[in-house]
């Protein structure tokens, strides 16, 4: 079965993109035991846009966090497959000039989806593990650059019948598969990039995971 990550192409740099989140998020704190710093929205945010002049795609890229942003249209059509999601407003504002779009813009929270088990050592990432406190992941960065991999692998059916879904690489990073991989590939939504995932049969080491 095909499953596709959802992401932005290269070129991104045409389109309107958001420079910062103006919200104060829900959550901002540092994890006692292994330093990672800590930031979750979970309700509606604000933001400022780094252009009003560029196009609004239907995935907008976000620099001040990997939040998974989409236009109203796309959220429809991933919602007429899938049935609801997790879905807050997103405002858009240029910071001079005020709202800055009619255009509703939609974030979805991936940790409310489902979970699937990415294949770390198989994509490329080394030395792989999961604070027991805050429950982020970390690895050895160098090691992993040197390994050289750019291939998102998935642990096969680790997804079960999910069609979006996350997996504990990020709660940021969405994947899709069945009917809705298909509507993707299938409709003329701006600024979306479909990229290929591959699956392994991996065991997992159970202490993996937080």
């Amino acid at each position: 079965m095909i499953i596709y990550r959802i992401g932005q192409p290269p070129s991104n740099a045409k389109f309107m993109w958001i420079s910062r989140i103006s919200s104060e998020p829900s959550t901002r704190r540092e994890c006692d035991l292994c330093g990672a710093f800590i930031i979750d929205f979970h309700s509606d945010i604000e933001v400022c846009i780094e252009s009003q002049s560029k196009p609004r795609p239907d995935l907008v890229f976000c620099g001040g966090q990997p939040l998974f942003i989409l236009s109203d249209r796309m959220r429809a059509g991933i919602e007429s497959i899938v049935g609801s999601t997790p879905a807050s407003r997103v405002h858009i504002r240029n910071a001079r000039r005020g709202l800055a779009t009619t255009q509703n813009y939609w974030w979805i929270d991936g940790q409310s989806l489902p979970k699937a088990k990415y294949a770390f050592a198989e994509s490329g990432l080394v030395d792989v593990w999961f604070c027991r406190e805050c429950g982020c992941r970390h690895d050895d960065i160098e090691k992993s650059c040197l390994a050289g991999s750019t291939q998102d692998v998935i642990v096969e059916s680790s997804y079960g019948n999910a069609q979006l879904f996350v997996t504990d690489l990020s709660p940021c990073v969405f994947f899709a598969t069945g009917r809705l991989a298909e509507h993707l590939a299938q409709a003329d939504y701006v600024g979306v990039r479909l990229v290929s995932v591959a699956t392994a049969s991996t065991r997992i080491d159970p202490r993996l995971g937080p």
